[in-house]
């Protein structure tokens, strides 16, 4: 089922910003599209090709166990990641991976306009609901220690694109924002 730009809620933000952004599949590059197509890839759990909120946020027990969070934290976090997903057009009825292109490219002309509304954007909302998970010491920065719950296995390198190369060996709130907006998006 094609996405309906009468309720998808990436058209509908740009729409009501007066943003007359279309979709065009030729400016999508190889390297974006192999990267949404792995991200698609991730959370197709059933391999259908096509996404339910439902398969998103079954990983969720994952995440509790890897990050240890508290039960408010899940909260906030499911809540994030669900805002995060529809807004992209996943919901209870899923969004095929034919879709998931234009849905992805839809949402980060959605980000952009937010953030030159001056508006908080999808993801920060995401990258703030980890971050305050991550940060356990609770000193508004993620040490390496921090962050090697969230990134296993490749975490120096993860970790120093976080924080731009930045040697101070921490990542604050805004960098990891950025590191969950450079991840998703463009």
């Amino acid at each position: 089922m094609p996405i309906d730009k009468k309720t998808n809620r990436s058209y509908l933000y740009l729409a009501s910003k007066k943003n007359k952004w279309q979709f065009n599949p030729e400016e999508v590059n190889a390297r974006q599209l192999e990267r949404m197509e792995r991200r698609f890839a991730v959370f197709d759990k059933d391999g259908d090709d096509h996404l339910t909120i439902e398969e998103v946020e079954s990983l969720k027990s994952l995440v509790r166990k890897e990050l240890h969070a508290t039960p408010e934290q899940m909260k906030t976090l499911k809540t994030a990641i669900r805002t995060f997903f529809e807004e992209i057009g996943v919901d209870e009825k899923g969004l095929n991976g034919n879709d998931w292109i234009e849905a992805l490219m839809a949402f980060n002309a959605a980000e952009e306009e937010r953030a030159k509304q001056n508006e908080k954007t999808v993801a920060s909302i995401l990258g703030d609901a980890y971050f305050d998970i991550l940060d356990t010491n609770k000193d508004n920065d993620i040490s390496r220690e921090e962050m090697k719950k969230m990134m296993m296995p490749n975490t120096n390198s993860l970790f120093t694109c976080a924080t731009n190369g930045d040697n101070g060996g921490k990542v604050t709130r805004k960098e990891l924002t950025a590191y969950v907006k450079q991840m998703w998006l463009m």
